[in-house]
C-alpha cells in the first residue's frame, strides 16, 4: 500500500546549487552578495526544519504506537512459538538419543564382528605355524639321520649338513583382516525445513592422548587429528641442547 503525505514544498531551494556556481567572489560587493546568500541560505534551512518538526514528531508517535501493537499481537506467538520450539527440541534430542544408542549397538556387532575375525585369523596363523613347525622338525629329522649315517668321524657329527630355517613368530602367519564396512544408524524421523530451529552439532573431546595416537599410528586415524605442541617441545629442546633427541623430530638452527 502506497502512503501519500502531503508536506509542505519549498521549490526555490531546489535552484540553490545553480545559484551557488554561478557566484565568483572577486571584490568587496561580489562578497557581500555572496554573504547574503548564505545567511538567506541558512535562514531558509531553519524555516523547513521548523516546517517538518511537528510532522516528524507525528510520524514518531505514531511509530510508537504502530510498534506497540504490533508488539501486543507478536508477543503470543513468540510465546507460543517458545513453547513448541522446546518441545520440538526435546522430542530431536530424545530421537537423537535413541539413534546414537542404535549406532552404539551397531558399532558393537562391528567391533564383536572384526574381534571374531582376528580370533579366527590368530587360530589359522597357529595352525599355519604349527605345520610349519612340523615341516622343520621334519627336516631337522631327516638332516641329523643323514649327517649320523654319512658321519665317519665324532667330529663330523658336530657338523650340521644344512642350515635349517628358524620358526618364523606366529604374527608372520596372520592373514589381513577382512573388511567389514561401517554401519551408520538411520535418522528416527524426518526433519521438516524451515523450522528455523538448527541440528544440535556433534563435537568430539580428548579422552585418552595415547590411544588417539596410537590409532594415528596405526593409520585408523588421519595425521591431521594430532598436532605437535612445538612450544612445549622446543622447551625441552631449549633445557636438553644438542644432547635432545626425539623420533620424528630433528634440530636446527636460525
Amino acid at each position: 500500500m502506497e502512503l501519500t503525505i502531503n508536506t509542505p514544498e519549498f521549490p526555490q531551494a531546489l535552484t540553490y546549487p545553480d545559484r551557488a556556481k554561478a557566484i565568483v567572489i572577486t571584490d568587496q560587493q561580489s562578497y557581500d552578495v555572496a554573504a547574503g546568500f548564505k545567511l538567506d541560505m541558512a535562514a531558509m534551512r531553519k524555516k523547513i526544519v521548523e516546517e517538518f518538526k511537528p510532522m516528524k514528531e507525528a510520524a514518531n508517535k505514531a511509530h510508537k504506537a504502530i510498534t506497540a501493537k504490533e508488539a501486543e499481537y507478536l508477543a503470543p506467538i513468540t510465546a507460543a512459538e517458545e513453547m513448541v520450539k522446546q518441545s520440538i527440541v526435546a522430542f530431536q534430542r530424545e530421537q537423537e538419543r535413541i539413534r546414537q544408542e542404535a549406532q552404539r549397538k551397531l558399532d558393537e556387532e562391528r567391533r564383536v564382528a572384526e574381534e571374531a575375525d582376528r580370533q579366527r585369523r590368530m587360530e589359522e596363523a597357529r595352525k599355519l605355524q604349527a605345520a610349519e613347525a612340523a615341516r622343520i622338525a621334519e627336516i631337522r629329522a631327516r638332516e641329523e639321520a643323514e649327517r649320523i649315517a654319512n658321519a665317519t668321524t665324532d667330529e663330523d657329527l658336530d657338523v650340521p649338513v644344512f642350515q635349517v630355517p628358524e620358526l618364523p613368530p606366529v604374527e608372520a602367519f596372520i592373514a589381513p583382516p577382512a573388511p567389514i564396512a561401517a554401519t551408520i544408524a538411520a535418522p528416527t524421523f524426518e526433519r521438516v525445513k524451515g523450522l528455523g530451529i538448527q541440528k544440535p552439532k556433534l563435537k568430539a573431546r580428548l579422552t585418552d592422548m595415547r590411544k588417539l595416537a596410537k590409532a594415528v599410528a596405526e593409520s585408523v586415524a588421519p595425521m591431521t587429528f594430532i598436532e605437535a605442541n612445538l612450544t612445549i617441545i622446543n622447551r625441552r629442546v631449549a633445557a636438553d641442547g644438542k644432547d635432545f633427541s626425539m623420533p620424528g623430530l630433528e634440530l636446527y638452527e636460525e
